[in-house]
Parts: structure tokens; C-alpha cells; sequence
């Protein structure tokens, strides 16, 4: 019985004698996971109370994201329209959903985004499109706003660019906090 319990002590301490390197994982991780440290931003389709321009907002919430990922560079990772619809599936939204202001934020918070741009679309006197978007970290009670004088209703990409090029200022300082006015133009 004694030349078992040698045997059996013996197993195991040769077991736990191998070299740890050889129980880690050799697989290397996908190239499909985010790799950039760089905190996100959640860029949300503008609001509107209109159904009809529920399409207008989704075009306008493509372009201004497509055009925030180049003007934050690499100070923010934009959250893509594909991640964005994934997760709204997950917490039982449509994809392309069009959030009011606080939901949105709420939905910022479980993404981990760290800044979110909230905006709403509406139509002036003339039937234009009006757009107003606020950029601000999720824990600030400050953020900036910029707004579009009415434009034509056609180019959706020329809307979102021209909302997302009045945030270039701020996300360009080399503050952490962002400034709460843009000069006039």
C-alpha cells in the first residue's frame, strides 16, 4: 500500500513540476476584437418626432458618424453602425433605432462609451432641415452644441459633415474637458 501512495505522490508532484509557459494558451486573439485603447464615443441617430423623417435621421446619423470617425482621429473610436445595431437588438430595440435623449445616454453607459453625441432633427418655417447635436462626456453636466442653419433636405451626408466638422475644435484641444461654446463661424 505504501509503494501506491509513493507512486500517486510521486505522479503529482512530476505533474506540477511541468513549466507554466505550457499551460497558457497559445491561440492568439481575433482581429475581429476592438484593439484600440482609444475610449469610445457613441454617435446616435438625431432624434425626430416626425415618422416621416425616420429615414432622414438614420442617413444623417451614417454620415455624421462616417465623418466623426475622422475628425476624432485617434483620441475616440467611434462606435460603428454595426456594433451599435448588435447591441440595440440585445436590449430589444430595432437596428437603426432612433433614441430620445436620456435612453441614449443610458444605452452609451452599457456600451462603455465615455462621450456620446445626442442630436435632434426637426424642419424650420421653410420646411428645411434643422439639426442640433450636443457633444459631452457621459458624467459632464457641460458639453457643446452645434446647430445647422436650415438646409436643403437632399444631401444628408453634406448635414452630418458640416455637424460633425463643428465638433473638430474641441476634440482638437488638448484639454480633457470639453469647451462648452464654439466661436462663431
Amino acid at each position: 500500500m505504501t509503494v501506491a501512495r509513493v507512486l500517486v505522490l510521486a505522479f503529482l508532484v512530476g505533474g506540477s513540476a511541468t513549466p507554466l509557459a505550457a499551460q497558457n494558451p497559445t491561440r492568439k486573439p481575433s482581429t475581429q476584437q476592438g484593439t484600440s485603447t482609444a475610449p469610445r464615443m457613441l454617435v446616435g441617430n438625431p432624434h425626430s418626432f416626425s415618422i416621416e423623417d425616420s429615414s432622414h435621421s438614420v442617413a444623417i446619423g451614417e454620415a455624421l458618424r462616417s465623418r466623426m470617425d475622422r475628425v476624432a482621429g485617434g483620441q475616440f473610436r467611434v462606435v460603428s453602425r454595426t456594433e451599435m445595431n448588435e447591441a440595440l437588438k440585445q436590449f430589444g430595440y430595432p437596428a437603426d433605432a432612433i433614441l430620445s435623449p436620456i435612453p441614449l445616454r443610458a444605452f452609451a453607459q452599457s456600451l462603455s462609451a465615455k462621450v456620446a453625441i445626442v442630436s435632434s432633427f426637426s424642419h424650420d418655417a421653410a420646411g428645411k432641415h434643422v439639426l442640433t447635436a450636443r457633444l459631452a462626456g457621459l458624467n459632464d453636466d457641460a458639453g457643446m452644441v452645434v446647430a445647422t442653419p436650415g438646409g436643403s433636405g437632399d444631401n444628408h451626408a453634406e448635414l452630418g459633415a458640416k455637424i460633425a466638422d463643428g465638433f473638430t475644435l474641441p476634440l482638437q484641444t488638448p484639454s480633457s474637458h470639453l469647451p462648452c461654446r464654439l466661436p462663431p463661424p
